[in-house]
């Protein structure tokens, strides 16, 4: 057909090519319809960008195949956000535009809803839900049973009771469906704010019509949650929409019930537990505004809200807001950029907030609010150090640990104990020769694990037996040594047989079910010893932990990454922060080799905020982020002189600037991952604007380098770390 004025259609599509292509449409296209197109041997789907009345395409053009959408998906707000991460985050636009789509509709799926039944015992359920033939079946009615109201399909499937589950039951009439239960909208509480809480309330609803980004740095316990549930109220009644991200799927349901209890059905939810499906009903219900709050996780910051008022990033400092693949993006910085575009606030909110956003409150970028004290005016744990330099060690433990250990069960309270690696014992070595088990994949050792028994690398995952005898000498003495969270599990319930041991770590809460179930068990107060990972510094409410005890302090102080100490401090001070939070004095102790170093020394008091100003002194001399600007270019291949030729090659294309300082190329600090050879390029500029020129001269180079398809490369705009 003849092309006319306006029908052509510019689309993005998913991959990794850094251009929209042209098609021809029967009549304009809004941008954000989705269609779908011919590419090469393949049918896509993709979205369009724009119309244009002519292409600078000099052949004949493709024709759509189908209009997927009678009204654009992706708002122009949207869109431009979109276009924004692209050039930021240097991401090819079509596979970032994707990120804004439900799996469903990147597949052209139409737009649709999962229907919400609200799920009942019938009147011949069985009398003992043990009667039922399948584990997920009982398990089904032991819910129902505990919840006379029903529950709808979504909460069902939140605790593993799927679909299929439930028609069974159905069939075997059971359970009935009613319609779908509405929650009750709560009105907000009559509940006396502290004075820090009332300020920083204030502070805020005085700018909220406009944007802002506020830092709330508050204490463990502070309350910064109310404080979010109190500006929210104020947001919603005008009418408007509400973002609140959090780092974890662990922290969903607590997070829900509080905000369910005040809100009522206006909350939705978003995370990757959900199905398909389910995810694409709360991205719809939200895009039609029947949902005033969406709590998610990362991904949940592209969700469609028309009407948005505020957004909330909660715990803003966890690494889990950074996607480390593919479209390399921070939720918490592009939520600050979604903020701006929509001209509403952001609260970050955290007890140990990242150097970055602490450096913009402190040159008043944001708008700072401290809270030094808890809510419920109970006192901020005690802390102190244990000098374990030459001391007798239980697996571990010092004699005065397990004594404070010891006195803390018997007074009813819970322990935790904090060992931030899993597996039993981090390497396994030949008494007789010196052997190491070690990844013959990766610059790394293997970790033995006992349950079940395998040495496992922690960095690609590979597996294989532990083995009898040592493969170099054939010694029969094989080693294990050093501490994982298996092998001091063994310890303490050796050492306190009358007391149950819980341990939280990935191992162990393989599904959200496994996790759930443990909380609930330290919710119920009994004593008890809690150990894990940073699984448990979340934000987590543990009323009953009067003692935290962190065995190794020492294990983050000499990372070969310029991160480590921050991030160190974050995981050790948050999971302090658990004990103590109610009626009883909390308690933490801190195992060390090293009492006089000046980190060691900062956790020791509980002061991060000192700690943070001392580091970020550091950082200012040392130019490194938050005072530059940091970029990556990765190139991994078979071999090592792949990679560090086609840095190198790069490299000639930058412009020497004293403003720009350029580090390498030089191997990865894990140089081999997973059988290939890791090198890269670091930039550093004060200015951004520089940082992104000289970024995008190597992109182009990158793109027209003759061995690109036999390097694996990728750019990483403010990497979370050097490795």
């Amino acid at each position: 057909m003849e092309v006319t004025a306006a029908s052509i259609v510019r689309v993005a599509l998913p991959g990794p090519l850094r251009t929209l292509f042209d098609y021809r449409a029967q009549a304009p296209l809004l941008p954000g319809t989705r269609v779908q197109v011919e590419f090469g041997k393949r049918t896509l789907v993709g979205v369009v960008m724009d119309c244009v009345d002519e292409s600078e395409h000099t052949g004949p053009l493709k024709g759509v195949l189908e209009v997927l959408d009678r009204a654009p998906v992706l708002a122009p707000p949207l869109l431009d956000l979109m276009r924004r991460v692209s050039e930021y985050y240097l991401h090819p636009l079509g596979d970032t535009v994707a990120h804004a789509l439900p799996v469903l509709l990147r597949r052209g799926e139409p737009l649709r809803t999962a229907h919400q039944s609200t799920w009942q015992l019938s009147a011949h359920a069985p009398e003992s839900p043990d009667d039922a033939p399948g584990t997920r079946q009982r398990q089904a009615l032991h819910l129902l049973a505990e919840h006379p109201d029903g529950l709808t399909s979504t909460e069902l499937a939140q605790s593993g009771i799927s679909s299929a589950t439930l028609r069974s039951l159905r069939s075997r009439d059971w359970i009935q469906a009613t319609p779908r239960r509405r929650f009750e909208i709560q009105h907000t509480p009559t509940f006396t704010l502290t004075g820090e809480q009332n300020d920083a309330v204030q502070s805020i609803l005085s700018d909220t019509a406009s944007f802002r980004c506020h830092l709330l740095e508050g204490v463990t316990g502070s309350g910064k949650t109310e404080v979010y549930l109190q500006v929210i109220r104020n947001i919603v009644d005008a009418g408007r929409q509400v973002l609140v991200l959090i780092p974890e799927i662990g922290l969903t349901p607590q997070t829900l019930g509080r905000f369910r209890e005040r809100f009522g059905d206006d909350v939705g939810v978003s995370h990757s537990g959900f199905t398909d499906l389910q995810r694409l009903s709360a991205w719809v219900a939200c895009q039609r505004g029947e949902r005033r709050i969406l709590i998610g996780t990362r991904s949940a910051v592209f969700t469609p809200l028309p009407d948005l008022g505020l957004i909330v990033v909660d715990e803003e400092h966890d690494s889990s807001f950074k996607q480390e693949e593919g479209l390399r993006y921070c939720a918490r910085d592009v939520a600050i950029m979604r903020a701006q575009a929509a001209g509403c606030p952001v609260i970050l909110g955290s007890a140990t907030p990242a150097f970055e956003s602490l450096n913009n409150a402190l040159r008043r970028r944001y708008r700072h609010h401290r809270m030094l004290h808890r809510a419920t005016g109970s006192a901020a744990p005690t802390s102190r150090l244990l000098d374990i330099r030459g001391r007798h060690l239980d697996e571990g433990l010092s004699d005065e640990l397990i004594r404070l250990i010891a006195q803390h069960l018997e007074r009813g309270h819970q322990v935790l104990v904090f060992l931030n690696r899993r597996g039993f014992a981090p390497i396994l070595m030949c008494h007789q020769c010196g052997w190491t088990a070690s990844c013959a994949r990766c610059d790394a050792r293997f970790t033995l694990h006992r349950e079940p028994p395998a040495l496992i690398c922690h960095h690609c995952d590979a597996r294989r037996g532990i083995p009898s005898a040592c493969p170099d000498c054939g010694g029969d003495e094989l080693d294990a040594l050093g501490l994982g969270t298996q092998r001091t599990e063994q310890t303490l319930s050796r050492l306190f047989p009358g007391y149950p041991v819980i341990r939280i770590d990935r191992d162990t809460m393989r599904s959200r079910k496994r996790f759930e179930h443990a909380l609930a068990q330290v919710h119920s107060e009994a004593p008890m010893i809690l150990l894990g990972t940073q699984m448990l510094a979340k934000g987590h409410h543990f009323p009953g932990v009067t003692l935290v005890a962190v065995v190794n302090v020492d294990a983050g102080l000499f990372s070969a990454d310029f991160r480590g100490p921050e991030h160190m401090a974050q995981i050790v001070l948050q999971v302090a922060g658990r004990a103590g939070r109610a009626s009883h004095p909390g308690e933490v102790v801190l195992q060390t080799h090293h009492p006089e170093h000046p980190t060691v020394a900062a956790l020791a008091t509980g002061d991060y905020h000192g700690f943070a100003l001392r580091a970020l002194e550091e950082r200012r001399l040392a130019r490194f982020p938050p005072h530059a600007h940091m970029a990556i270019l990765r190139a991994e291949a078979q071999s090592l002189s792949r990679p560090m030729e086609f840095l190198n090659q790069l490299k000639q294309h930058l412009e020497p600037s004293p403003a720009l300082e350029i580090m390498g190329p030089l191997p990865s600090p894990m140089q081999r991952k997973a059988g290939r050879h890791r090198c890269q390029l670091v930039l550093l500029s004060r200015s951004r604007p520089l940082l992104h020129q000289s970024l995008q001269r190597l992109l182009d180079a990158a793109q027209d380098h003759e061995s690109r398809r036999q390097v694996h490369w990728s750019i990483d705009v403010d990497p979370l770390d050097t490795f």
